[in-house]
């Protein structure tokens, strides 16, 4: 146990005195080879320990196991709670004086981990000058079942206690080099007989390498104490003195005025003080590890583990110790690095000399072997000692630089009030009162040499002279961004939010003089940062409100001149268009009259209403530009949809217009290859099947239809059946040359290109009607215009190479085909483009949104963090303009992407101010909670100290009773051991005199 933890006991031991202990009890399991007795609340596998107690049983021994919660206020009333226990159990007769079963065995322990008396091994007269009854064994045991308890385990500490016990007791016949030089006679004996060379390479070589890692562990050893010992010297010149205040580490920090800051000078003694006690226990261990008569009997093993526990008694589990070097260490234990040679200091400096002399060139580095010091919880010696060495050169430090950092505090402050501008927020007196008040102190506590005092001081006082630079920095661009925002208001400007910003802005201003006034810098420089947002935040809105007003100017003058253009088209070409087409039957118009009467009504709103309605929402009167840039953005889609109507009038007029032209003629082929199929087929009736005929009547009867139609004037029907009626015609003629089977073979390939283009162009007409209008483009709506020419242009090829033959047929079929393989590929790219369109704006809404979502959530988490009782209000501003800034997600589905972007920014910058909110709580919150901290373990560390001297007195008292008495007696019943250092009746404990050498 070190000495924190030992500290740490007391202060238990007291509390727990104070609020007294309850009783646990479990039921007392049923053994035939031990009495179990478990009085707690831990887990016991009872029957485990029963099962280990067998070999005692078996050789006649009566075997006690009691494991208890009960927590005794010192060992006499430890030793009182055993003896009646022991009574209880039939081992122990109170009424004479030490009375013990002379068979008996007693394994006893408290759950307490944290006292070192509340384990005890009992045992009566048989094992009396056994094994058994020494120190080691009684030490090795009872460290078994601590450790074992400790960690949570207690059934492993009575089978490892009843299992070592009993290994103890019955030592092996001889030592284990005696069975190796028997073993290694019978095998080369065995080997010699039979001719084994291979049996004798396999078993003799794992012989050979564990000798050879007995050797190196010997010469490890060897080592390992000679620098250990170097250690232990070392830190006994370091250390020497019966209290703190006489070694040498402590003269030297009072040397450079450490007793004069109470609370390092509290911190430094109890380091030493530990140190001390802990070397006082190093060297008595040692002690112990360099007796013959003790270490003969010690596995190697088990010695070399024994020095490595030494050894990490100084180092402890300091990653930083353990790293360091031989001259690394002796650069450690070495106290004249911080000592500066000054007349006054040549008395102590003479003696440090020694000290170094001695480390010079000394070997103190181990590599450890067996031992993992990360697994130790102890600080270590060296490790107090850097603590200690650390606070001297930090005072030796302050008071070297003291001077130089107070004169430069002076400095900076008398070039920082040069810097401040008149007129000003606060005056100069103001802005550096508190500053100059510890300016002040500073001097004071340097005449007071209180060096350290100084360096906290000016420390702080630089830090809040940058503050007040930066509040001169952050009005002078306060001052100048609203210069920027007065030329834009001086143009009737009237950004949204603007003066809740300013208002913000004079806020911050406000409380930064307060806090300043108050001599309250750190809190200052909180709402400076606050004061340089909330400024840049005024600025942007109302430059984003400026450039939103411009931006819907240009567009709506865009829109003005669409109209003009589409008018001008409406007029020129597509009214003509269309009362031309109403001269023709209705068959020939019907599929375009709702377009052609939409868009009328579409160009003649925007004209009369929708342009005017923007402007006003735009205007400098009503400055509604969001919602004037959302209708803008509707309006060029409405228009960009009539134009296509509009077109599409004017396409189908030239469809009708060229099936008329060309029908007549058309006929008249379409007759001639039905009457060269009928005369191929009269001419070769024996040689053609009948669906040739099926053919030839079917294309007659379709062509009677054709004529009928061109008779009604309905021109595109009847193109469409003089189609169908010719291409059964060729298709019936059997016996065509090539020229008419790649005709056929063109024919087919139009039909099959016509309806895949017709489809994809369908497709693409209703993917653009679908396409909202805030996901639009020009460069989209220009595409699909493209697609609808394109395919009437196609359509109008078609319709040409009806009136053909021959190879002008074949060279216009395939000029048809190449126009359809186009107008795919236009209605294609016109997809993609539509995809493209949405998926951006989709991109930019579920960007927007989950900026939102983000920044609800910070708001959130920041929430949390300022209501906390230890926050303090920090935080509270930057939280409150986080939901002023945060915007609403429930408009998003029709905003525009401009609109989107500016959102998602404003979603970012809530965010922002929302973690600035939860950082600046968590930062007051961890500064309380750590300032608590440091207040309870200063007045733990009060408490401890006062309750260690009165512990420490009533022990030695408790001795001297106790070794009045002896406890050893004859009697009918025997005397009984219990191993401790107070008398012949032995129970083990820790506690002993101590040796310093």
């Amino acid at each position: 146990m070190n000495h924190r933890q030992l500290l740490n006991a007391l202060a238990l031991f007291v509390v727990i005195a104070a609020l007294g202990t309850a009783a646990h009890a479990q039921s007392q399991p049923e053994c035939h080879y031990a009495d179990i007795r478990l009085d707690t609340d831990q887990p016991v596998d009872a029957g485990a320990i029963c099962n280990a107690a067998r070999p005692w049983a078996d050789d006649g021994f009566r075997v006690f196991i009691l494991l208890t919660d009960y927590r005794p206020e010192s060992e006499d009333d430890w030793f009182a709670f055993l003896d009646q226990a022991e009574a209880d159990a039939g081992l122990r007769d109170l009424s004479q004086p030490d009375s013990f079963d002379k068979n008996a065995l007693a394994l006893e322990a408290s759950t307490a981990t944290d006292l070192s008396w509340a384990y005890s091994v009992t045992y009566g007269e048989r094992l009396f000058g056994t094994a058994l009854d020494a120190d080691k064994a009684i030490f090795q045991i009872k460290s078994q079942m601590r450790n074992a308890i400790a960690a949570g385990d207690p059934t492993n500490a009575f089978i490892q206690a009843l299992s070592t016990s009993y290994e103890i007791n019955h030592p092996p016949p001889s030592p284990w080099i005696n069975r190796i030089k028997v073993g290694l006679i019978a095998l080369v004996v065995g080997v010699l007989a039979v001719g084994g060379l291979v049996l004798a390479l396999v078993a003799i070589i794992p012989v050979l390498r564990r000798v050879r890692q007995r050797m190196k562990l010997q010469r490890h050893l060897e080592g390992l104490r000679a620098r250990t010992s170097n250690l232990l010297n070392a830190c006994g010149q370091l250390l020497k003195g019966d209290t703190p205040e006489e070694t040498v580490l402590y003269q030297l920090f009072s040397a450079y005025g450490g007793e004069r800051y109470k609370e390092i000078r509290t911190d430094v003694r109890e380091w030493l003080r530990r140190s001390q006690a802990a070397l006082n226990d190093a060297f008595d261990l040692r002690q112990k590890l360099i007796d013959p008569s003790v270490q003969e009997k010690r596995p190697l093993e088990q010695r070399v583990r024994d020095w490595e526990m030494l050894y990490v008694t100084f180092v402890g589990n300091s990653e930083r110790i353990l790293a360091l070097t031989d001259d690394e260490l002796r650069t450690l234990l070495d106290p004249m690095l911080v000592l500066d040679r000054e007349a006054a200091d040549v008395q102590l400096a003479e003696q440090l000399d020694g000290i170094r002399r001695e480390l010079t060139g000394m070997p103190l580095k181990v590599e450890l072997m067996m031992v993992d010091p990360a697994k130790s919880d102890a600080e270590g010696i060296l490790g107090y000692i850097d603590r200690v060495k650390a606070q001297i050169a930090r005072l030796q430090e302050a008071q070297r630089e003291a001077p130089e950092r107070l004169a430069e505090a002076k400095t900076r402050r008398r070039e920082a009030g040069e810097d401040v501008p008149s007129p000003f927020v606060l005056t100069e007196k103001q802005l550096f009162a508190g500053i100059d008040e510890r300016l002040g102190k500073a001097e004071a506590a340097l005449k007071q040499e209180l060096f350290l005092r100084v360096m906290e001081q000016t420390a702080g006082i630089l830090r809040d002279i940058g503050t007040v630079r930066a509040f001169v920095t952050a009005m002078s661009d306060h001052e100048r961004r609203q210069a920027g925002i007065d030329a834009i208001t001086a143009q009737d400007y009237r950004p949204d939010h603007l003066a809740d910003d300013l208002q913000e802005v004079e806020a911050d201003v406000q409380a930064i003089a307060q806090k300043m006034t108050a001599g309250d810098y750190v809190a200052a420089a909180s709402w400076i940062e606050e004061l340089n947002a909330d400024s840049q935040r005024a600025l942007a809105g109302a430059q984003e409100w400026q450039s939103l007003h411009e931006q819907n100017e240009a567009a709506l003058q865009h829109l003005r001149d669409e109209v003009s253009r589409v008018e001008q088209y409406q007029a020129g070409k597509v009214e003509p268009a269309w009362q031309t087409l109403q001269t023709y039957p209705q068959s020939n118009w019907a599929d375009v009259a709702d377009g052609m009467a939409q868009a009328t009504q579409t160009l003649q709103s925007l004209r009369e209403d929708v342009i005017n309605q923007i402007a006003r929402l735009n205007s400098m009167e009503e400055q509604k530009f969001a919602e004037a840039e959302h209708k803008l953005a509707q309006a060029l889609a409405d228009l960009a949809q009539a134009e296509q109507q509009f077109l599409a009038v004017v396409n189908h007029l030239a469809e009708v217009q060229a099936a008329e032209a060309h029908i007549q003629k058309a006929l008249r082929l379409a007759e001639a290859d039905l009457a060269r199929a009928e005369a191929l087929r009269d001419k070769e009736d024996v040689k053609i099947g009948p669906e040739v005929d099926k053919q030839i009547k079917k294309a007659r009867r379709q062509l009677i239809e054709a004529r009928q139609l061109m008779e009604d004037r309905e021109f595109l029907a009847a193109i469409n059946e003089q189609a169908a009626a010719r291409q059964l015609a060729t298709a019936a003629y059997a016996s065509a040359s090539e020229q008419v089977r790649e005709i056929n073979t063109l024919q087919k390939e139009l039909e099959t290109t016509a309806r895949k283009a017709g489809d994809e162009v369908n497709r693409c007409l209703a993917q653009a009607r679908a396409l909202p209008a805030v996901a639009q483009t020009a460069e989209t709506n220009k595409l699909v215009q493209r697609v609808t020419d394109g395919f009437s242009q196609a359509q109008q090829a078609r319709a040409a190479f009806t009136a053909l033959e021959d190879r002008a047929l074949a060279k216009a079929l395939r000029t048809a085909i190449a126009a359809y393989d186009k107008v795919s590929q236009l209605a294609d790219q016109a997809l993609q483009r539509i995809a493209a369109n949405r998926r951006e704006y989709n991109d930019r809404l579920i960007a927007a949104r989950g900026a939102v979502s983000a920044a609800q959530a910070a708001v959130q988490r920041a929430e949390r963090s300022v209501r906390d009782s230890d926050a303090g209000g920090a935080g509270r501003h930057a939280l409150q303009r986080a939901r002023s800034t945060l915007p609403l997600a429930v408009s998003l589905g029709n905003a525009t992407k401009s609109a989107l972007a500016r959102i998602r920014q404003q979603a970012n910058e809530a965010q922002r101010y929302a973690e600035q909110a939860e950082r600046q709580a968590r930062q007051r919150i961890r500064a309380v909670q750590a300032e608590r901290s440091r207040q309870r373990r200063r007045a733990e560390r009060r408490s401890v100290s006062s309750l260690s001297s009165v512990s420490s007195a009533s022990r030695g008292s408790s001795r001297r009773e106790r070794s009045r008495s002896s406890s050893k007696r004859q009697s009918s019943r025997g005397s009984s051991r219990r191993q401790s250092s107070r008398g012949s009746s032995k129970r083990e404990s820790s506690r002993g005199s101590s040796r310093r050498r």
